[in-house]
């Protein structure tokens, strides 16, 4: 025997032996009935080893017991299997399958005929969103005595067809992988599934988890009358926990609004859409794509999305959450409009809200972006009012909303539904919006501004629908 070969041996003994030492170094603590899964135990945690390669692959962002290294192998088999008739879409899928450290990070190619009952829901001018059914269900585990993915079974999804998709490099996607991969143990995004392809029009599109509860302006319009102060702020507090740990890895969503954070059975809130608000054959437009009343003052002038941009597009939603209206719902969202915000015009709040949470908002709508709060700062401010309010009855928050919450059932008797009118000019829907020759943006006294008299003549404003 060769030298070299005596050395591979050795160094192959002496890794074995490795594992073994660490293995005699965890004491079992139980075996599933169902599976040949040892929990092993050390002096910080428990944790499952991996059935197949034994190896330790559990930690706190991987609760579903995901193994990385033998899922890759696996898909790495299978690359030659499938294609999605676009090789950077193909590249892009197979990139998910080898980085993926958790389950719901993991795109597939969804055949077409794996969805049923496809019903349209909305249309855009971007996407056509559609309801459909999911024969198998995503992918939840590798069965290794069956060896194949057990699957959730049929399950109601989201199909978004994009137009003009055919040829797209999908960039998009790159950054909503990345996305996926924040928030620890739950997604703070919607989960994507995997892509398909409409066969008539050969446009792709998106697989995606089914919001089963509706969006937040949904939520509202249906319960507001019977939300508290107290739980209005559990809102805020939970898309303000979404926000900012998309934000400690400096991920700015850029088009943030009530109907895009979606509320689940299970899982509490997500935020979708996240890069899916443009053209797939535009990605590199600096055109401004969005819902006027969310958009941030900065943006118009010069398309400068940044985390403080979301801070005001968040200051917003939370005049929704506490007051129940969309944002200028009796106003068409027009030039008119944007020039309104620009001299200061800001929603209207309830007389009752708490002057705490009324001075919050307003910083997040402040025009100098500087000088907003960061969403950490806005979260843990949330959560330190929480705690308060459930234990500490002397302190000015705990007295706020008290007084907020009395005046709030002296209302809730006679006010049952939201029942509003909307502007037909007012505009909930993502779309792209350009302007020309904008004044320098202003807070107006008092933020709110009801009765402007400026010549708007000055505002050479196009809005493209």
């Amino acid at each position: 025997m060769s030298t070299s070969s005596k050395s591979d041996l050795s160094f192959d003994c002496v890794m074995k032996c490795i594992k073994s030492f660490q293995r005699m170094l965890m004491t079992p603590l139980k075996s599933s009935p169902k599976s040949e899964n040892v929990v092993y135990s050390t002096s910080e945690t428990s944790y499952p080893a991996c059935d197949e390669c034994y190896e330790y692959q559990y930690n706190q962002h991987n609760p579903s017991f995901y193994c990385q290294p033998c899922n890759t192998k696996r898909f790495r088999l299978e690359f030659d299997k499938w294609s999605t008739g676009n090789n950077k879409l193909d590249r892009l899928i197979q990139k998910s399958h080898i980085k993926s450290k958790k389950v719901f990070e993991l795109l597939e190619w969804i055949p077409y005929s794996s969805l049923k009952d496809i019903t349209r829901i909305a249309q855009g001018g971007f996407s056509t969103v559609y309801s459909a059914v999911l024969v198998n269900g995503p992918m939840q585990r590798f069965d290794l005595s069956k060896q194949q993915w057990s699957r959730a079974g049929v399950s109601r999804v989201i199909f978004k067809e994009f137009y003009n998709s055919k040829d797209s490099s999908f960039q998009f996607l790159e950054e909503i992988q990345g996305y996926l991969r924040v928030g620890g143990n739950k997604p703070v995004t919607t989960r994507i599934y995997g892509i398909s392809q409409e066969p008539k029009s050969k446009n792709y599109g998106i697989v995606m988890q089914y919001a089963d509860l509706g969006s937040l302006r949904h939520i509202l319009n249906e319960t507001f009358h019977e939300k508290n102060w107290n739980e209005r702020l559990d809102i805020l507090s939970e898309i303000s926990s979404c926000l900012s740990q998309l934000h400690n890895v400096n991920m700015i969503h850029k088009n943030l609004h009530s109907g895009n954070i979606l509320y689940y059975r299970l899982s509490s809130i997500t935020i979708s859409d996240l890069g899916l608000c443009k053209p797939l054959d535009d990605e590199n437009s600096k055109d401004i794509y969005g819902v006027i009343p969310y958009v941030a003052p900065e943006v118009f002038s010069d398309a400068s999305y940044s985390l403080a941009s979301d801070v005001y597009s968040f200051g917003i939603i939370a005049s929704e959450v506490v007051s129940g209206n969309p944002p200028f719902y009796n106003k068409a969202h027009d030039q008119g409009l944007v020039f309104d915000i620009f001299m200061g015009r800001r929603p209207q709040l309830p007389q009752e809200i708490p002057q705490h949470l009324k001075k919050l908002l307003f910083k997040c709508w402040d025009v100098n972006p500087n000088e907003r709060p960061t969403m950490q700062q806005i979260h843990k401010k949330l959560d330190q009012w929480k705690h308060e309010i459930r234990d500490d009855p002397s302190s000015n928050i705990y007295k706020e909303f008290k007084l907020a919450n009395e005046k709030w059932k002296r209302n809730s008797t006679t006010f049952k539904k939201l029942d509003l009118t909307i502007h037909e000019g007012a505009v909930y829907k993502s779309r792209i919006l350009k302007f020309k020759s904008l004044p320098k943006p202003i807070n107006a006294n008092g933020i709110i501004v009801n009765k402007l008299s400026i010549n708007k003549a000055r505002l050479n404003g196009i809005i493209c629908f």
